[in-house]
């Protein structure tokens, strides 16, 4: 299966991330920054990464909840592993 999987530089994103490719799946890894994301610390070639900062298309999201697929249209599964602190000034 090929899974899209958000949060995968959190805690628990990594730890699922490697128990994903373990069964063998295509893993779409969402990540904010590419360059920051180390994908032969992983030693596996069924991971594609796609940046996207959810932070800036959160508002987008919800009034288009469509906008999320974009980023795996050809998957079959997805792991929402996305953590997100929000504070507003004020």
């Amino acid at each position: 299966m090929k899974i899209l999987l958000t949060g995968t530089t959190g805690y628990i994103g990594q730890r699922l991330l490697l128990a994903l490719l373990k069964s063998g799946h295509h893993v779409v890894c969402c990540v904010r920054d590419t360059q920051r994301f180390d994908v032969s610390k992983y030693g596996h070639s069924k991971i594609e990464l796609v940046e996207v900062d959810f932070l800036k298309i959160i508002p987008y999201i919800k009034l288009q909840p469509s906008a999320l697929t974009a980023y795996g249209e050809e998957c079959t599964g997805t792991w929402l592993c996305l953590y997100m602190l929000l504070c507003s000034e004020g």
